[in-house]
């Protein structure tokens, strides 16, 4: 039998909530370019990222080039570093998003600005790379849902339609709010009869993009 070389292209994905990698293009052995989608309704802004990466080897230097990031400068040329999730490192030692990459360097290409960072994972694994910690709308959903069924704050807190999303799923666009009564005081002293003040406080979400 003859021997087939093992498979060790890195499979992409961003089909997800909130992931934004549209292309990936492999022009080395451990080598990747990768193209941001662009976020919705806005001027072509890329500057953040989130995407899944599989088959991944142990002790092997991967390096990731985005091409079409749009800030001039980033906190990546400061040593800011991508954030990485690996699923085996979580179930196993409960690591979870933690800072990762070397040799990360931000700089001007021929059409727009590039990032490139290299990888060299422990193990064989899926993880995910993001630019910062992922808080998806569902996960938002989630927590509002926990404050207003709490009875101890629910009779002061309620969610209310802000709008609704100009994206391609019909999500609503909505806001926490909190109503206090605030008694002034005048000379340091307490008034039974000082007027009480509704407070909004404004929990604002972002629409994810849809794959």
């Amino acid at each position: 039998f003859l021997d087939t070389p093992p498979d060790i292209t890195l499979e992409f994905e961003s089909r997800f909530e909130s992931g934004n990698l549209q292309k990936a293009v492999q022009v080395g052995a451990f080598d990747y370019e990768l193209t941001l989608r662009t976020d919705m309704y806005t001027e072509k802004h890329t500057q953040w990222f989130y995407f899944r990466l599989r088959n991944m080897k142990a002790k092997m230097i991967y390096r990731f080039t985005i091409t079409n990031l749009m800030k001039a400068s980033s906190l990546y040329s400061l040593g800011m570093r991508p954030l990485l999730y690996s699923e085996r490192a979580a179930k196993e030692n409960g690591v979870g998003w933690h800072r990762a990459g070397s040799n990360i360097r931000y700089y001007q290409n021929c059409s727009e600005v590039a990032s490139g960072s290299a990888f060299r994972p422990l193990h064989v694994y899926t993880c995910y790379l993001a630019h910062c910690y992922p808080y998806t709308y569902s996960r938002l959903q989630y927590y509002l849902k926990q404050i207003t069924s709490n009875p101890a704050v629910a009779s002061y807190c309620e969610v209310r339609t802000l709008c609704q999303s100009l994206g391609l799923v019909n999500e609503l666009c909505s806001h926490l709010a909190c109503f206090f009564n605030c008694f002034l005081s005048t000379s340091g002293s307490n008034s039974s009869d000082s007027d009480g003040l509704p407070v909004h406080l404004l929990h604002q979400q972002r629409i994810p993009e849809v794959s």
